[in-house]
């Protein structure tokens, strides 16, 4: 995205990573069906986010993660002896730590000012290792899928995380599901955000997505 030419070369994805989040979305967990695919020569364009925070412009094609999700890959990057069973480790142990931040939320038409355990904008349906954080999310609606969950007790917290592997998540009246296609998170102290499994930047953030605007093999 940030070549002086502007050429899109379309990208091909391997299963090389500990969750392979985004490669779960399309089908290419097993590393000979990837090459397979890759191989037929057959495509699609996908959506990305435009991310712009006070120091930075960067991109995002998983999910960009306020609040708890920043906690939890920042402790899982300590316990990676764990191998892919530290993304629920750190889930469970910053679930009870149950941190609260003040922020200024605003996308479409509304303005949500409150204490929340966290925010996800998120472009695919998994993320972490085998989470289904956001089950209607799609590559190229032109959307981002946006979960919210305000200041809820610890409990509340914990039966969340148990639903989250199969998507249930989002019948629980705490959690807010909606769609837009643009956002922003402004609040007064810098906290950091989860950027496609990397902790990298702070809020206050602006997301924008990009329709269709790189090429994969699919």
């Amino acid at each position: 995205m940030d070549r002086t030419d502007k050429k899109k070369l379309p990208l091909s994805f391997f299963p090389g990573g500990t969750g392979n989040a985004f490669v779960r979305d399309i089908d290419f967990l097993d590393t000979k069906k990837a090459l397979s695919r890759t191989l037929e020569n057959k495509k699609r364009k996908i959506d990305i986010f435009l991310c712009k925070t006070q120091k930075k412009q960067f991109y995002s094609f998983n999910i960009v993660g306020w609040g708890i999700p920043s906690d939890i890959n920042f402790l899982a990057e300590k316990l990676r002896f764990l191998g892919g069973m530290r993304y629920n480790v750190a889930s469970l142990i910053e679930v009870f730590k149950k941190k609260q931040r003040f922020a200024n939320l605003q996308f479409n038409d509304n303005t949500i000012k409150d204490n929340f355990g966290f925010i996800m904008a998120c472009n695919t349906i998994h993320t972490g290792k085998g989470m289904k954080i956001a089950p209607f999310a799609k590559l190229d609606d032109g959307l981002i899928d946006l979960l919210v969950v305000r200041n809820v007790k610890r409990l509340k917290l914990l039966s969340l995380f148990t639903k989250i592997f199969n998507g249930d998540h989002i019948k629980d009246t705490k959690v807010e599901y909606f769609t837009t296609k643009q956002l922003s998170i402004k609040s007064e102290k810098e906290y950091p955000l989860n950027i496609d499994g990397d902790n990298k930047e702070t809020s206050p953030i602006t997301i924008q997505v990009l329709p269709k605007e790189i090429e994969i093999f699919n």
